[in-house]
């Protein structure tokens, strides 16, 4: 037999070595990675903090506050977002006027723009609702009067700073792939099959069958196909007798024979 298991563990030795190897890397990512966000932190939550403070105070409103950094076209320049929702996950309330949203953020060329929303439909005829309503004018007035450029002028932290030096990622190679090629050419010329899953060749529609692999070139196997219904119902004895009448033989890729798993070997 050509190929020993001295093959797989040589391939298992490989695949454990990129484990460690991919561990440390990862590590090292996350590890960067946190404290990158850490210091981006840093500068948002005090924003987000100020913004909510101050909007407490109009308790007949309620608020959800998202500050978070934002892309521009190029990818590259990064800046600060503000997006505030105001009612929406009561907007249909009786106690509530009208659910709005506003947003505050840099545009490529640099400058601040604002932007307000609402959802269709106001309510202002009762006590509770004419609440709502004049606190929605007082919590825009104090919006359109924060000075937002010095707000999203705040520096942010460098991604890619906090990789300099980082481990580098190793190159993983198709483990899985070597170990299946190992595993079949184990099983050429022995009186053994394997399940497979179907290969258009193979004559049957069914979505898995057994080959019995009898020789290999460099691209190819030359393999006997029996049909998994036929596996089933005969003994391994019943099965070798079978082969040796129904022994057509056909070529076919090796990348298109895929045992299936877990790995289902007869004797015969």
């Amino acid at each position: 037999m050509r190929i020993t298991s001295s093959k797989k563990d040589d391939i298992l030795r490989r695949k454990a070595e990129y484990d460690a190897k991919y561990e440390e890397y990862n590590t090292d990512r996350l590890d960067r990675e946190g404290k990158y966000y850490a210091e981006l932190d840093k500068v948002l939550r005090p924003i987000r903090n100020e913004l909510e403070s101050n909007l407490s105070k109009f308790d007949a409103l309620s608020f959800d506050v998202r500050v978070d950094t934002d892309y521009h076209f190029d990818g590259r320049n990064k800046t600060i977002r503000v997006d505030i929702s105001c009612d929406e996950n009561r907007k249909f309330d009786d106690a509530v006027a009208l659910a709005w949203s506003y947003k505050a953020y840099v545009t490529k060329s640099g400058e601040v723009a604002r932007e307000t929303s609402s959802w269709s439909g106001m309510s202002a005829v009762t006590v509770e609702q004419m609440k709502s309503l004049k606190q929605t004018v007082a919590a825009l007035d104090y919006l359109n009067n924060i000075d937002w450029d010095k707000m999203l002028d705040a520096a942010l932290p460098k991604y890619g700073s906090f990789f300099d030096g980082a481990v580098k990622r190793p190159d993983r190679e198709d483990f899985e792939a070597e170990l299946r090629q190992a595993e079949l050419e184990e099983l050429i010329g022995q009186d053994k099959i394997i399940k497979v899953q179907n290969f258009e060749s193979s004559g049957y529609r069914a979505k898995s069958i057994y080959v019995k692999i009898l020789r290999e070139t460099p691209s190819q196997y030359e393999v006997i196909v029996i049909p998994e219904y036929t596996v089933s119902r005969m003994t391994p004895e019943e099965l070798s007798e079978h082969l040796k009448t129904h022994n057509y033989a056909q070529r076919v890729k090796k990348s298109n024979v895929v045992p299936v798993s877990p790995l289902d070997i007869k004797e015969v």
